[in-house]
C-alpha cells in the first residue's frame, strides 16, 4: 500500500515523468520541416508609379538527406533514456519505501518492548515497596527499583522519539508531510535464503535501469554519427515571385533555386565529434559495470554483517 501511494504521490517521479513528456514533445518538434516564408517584393520603389514593380513571393527550404528522420531517431533513443531514468527513480523511491518501511516496523517493535520494560518496572517498584513496608528488603533495594523504572521509562521515551522520526521521513518518501502515524504489519523474525553476490550483480548488469540508460546513449551516438554524415548534405531552398510591372502593364513571374556547395564546410569537426561521443558512451558502459560492482560490494558487506549478527 505504501509503495502504491509513492508512486502516485512522491514528486520526483512526477518529475522525471515530465522529462519524459518534454522528449516527446523534442522528438515532435526535430522531424517538422521549416515553414514556408511569404513576402512582398518590390523594385522600382523611387520611379513615382511609372516603372514600379511590386508582387509577393513564397520561399520554402527543403531538408535533404534524411536529416528530418534522423533527428528523430536520436530523440528516439533520448526518449528512452528519460523512460529508464524514470524507471530507475520509481526503483529508487521504492527501495526507500521499504527501507522506511523497516526503520518504522523495528521502531514500533522498540517502542512495543520499551513499554513491557516500563511495565515490569513498575511492578519491581510495586514489589520493593512492598517488601520494604514488610521490612524485608532495605531501602537501597526501593531505590534501585526506582532508578530501573526510570531507566524503562527514558528507554520508551526515546523509541518514541525514534518512531515519531521513522515516520516523518516515510511520509516525506510517500509525498505525505500530513499522514498520521498508523501501526504497520510486518514479520522481523523471518530471514531469506542467502543472497548470491556473483548472481546479483549479474542481475544487476542485466535489469538495471542504470545500465540501459548507458546502453540507450551508445545507440543514441550511433544515430548522431549518422546525422553527422548527413549534415553536408545541401538544402535546397526555392523562392517563387508573382509581380506586376507598371512599366509595360503586365505581370511576371520569378523563380530562384540555390543551395551551398559544401566544399569549405563538410562538417568534419562534428563527425570526429560524434565518433569520438560513441567511444565516450561505449566506455561509459563499462565504467558502469565497475560501478555497480563496486556498490554492490559495500551493500553485500553489510548485509553479510547483519546476517552474521541474526
Amino acid at each position: 500500500q505504501l509503495e502504491g501511494m509513492a508512486i502516485t504521490a512522491n514528486p520526483v517521479l512526477a518529475k522525471a515523468q515530465a522529462f519524459v513528456d518534454a522528449a516527446r514533445g523534442k522528438w515532435v518538434q526535430v522531424g517538422l520541416p521549416p515553414n514556408t516564408a511569404l513576402g512582398y517584393s518590390g523594385q522600382q520603389i523611387g520611379s513615382h508609379g511609372q516603372a514600379e514593380q511590386n508582387g509577393v513571393y513564397l520561399q520554402q527550404e527543403f531538408v535533404r538527406g534524411g536529416k528530418l528522420r534522423l533527428n528523430r531517431a536520436i530523440v528516439d533513443q533520448e526518449i528512452a533514456q528519460a523512460e529508464q531514468i524514470l524507471a530507475t527513480q520509481q526503483q529508487r523511491v521504492l527501495t526507500d519505501v521499504r527501507l522506511g518501511f523497516y526503520d518504522v516496523l523495528i521502531a514500533q517493535r522498540r517502542t512495543e518492548m520499551t513499554q513491557q520494560l516500563v511495565t515490569i518496572a513498575n511492578q519491581g517498584m510495586t514489589t520493593a515497596e512492598a517488601l520494604f513496608d514488610a521490612k524485608e528488603v532495605s531501602q537501597a533495594d526501593v531505590l534501585r527499583a526506582r532508578i530501573e523504572l526510570q531507566s524503562a521509562e527514558l528507554l520508551h521515551k526515546n523509541a518514541r522519539n525514534l518512531y515519531v522520526a521513522a515516520w516523518s521521513r516515510l511520509s516525506a518518501v510517500l509525498g505525505d508531510s500530513i499522514l498520521e502515524p498508523t501501526p504497520l504489519v510486518g514479520d522481523l523474525d523471518a530471514v531469506i535464503d542467502q543472497i548470491d553476490p556473483d548472481e546479483a550483480l549479474q542481475r544487476l548488469i542485466a535489469q538495471s535501469p542504470e545500465m540501459a540508460v548507458a546502453l540507450t546513449e551508445v545507440e543514441r551516438a550511433r544515430w548522431a554519427i549518422d546525422r553527422a554524415y548527413a549534415e553536408p548534405v545541401p538544402n535546397i531552398d526555392v523562392q517563387a515571385i508573382l509581380q506586376s510591372d507598371n512599366g509595360t502593364g503586365s505581370s511576371n513571374g520569378n523563380l530562384q533555386v540555390s543551395m551551398p556547395i559544401p566544399w569549405l564546410n563538410r562538417n568534419q569537426g562534428g563527425i570526429r565529434q560524434a565518433h569520438a561521443e560513441l567511444v565516450a558512451a561505449e566506455r561509459g558502459v563499462g565504467q558502469l559495470e565497475l560501478s555497480l560492482k563496486r556498490r554492490l560490494a559495500s551493500v553485500y558487506q553489510r548485509y553479510a554483517s547483519a546476517r552474521n549478527q541474526v
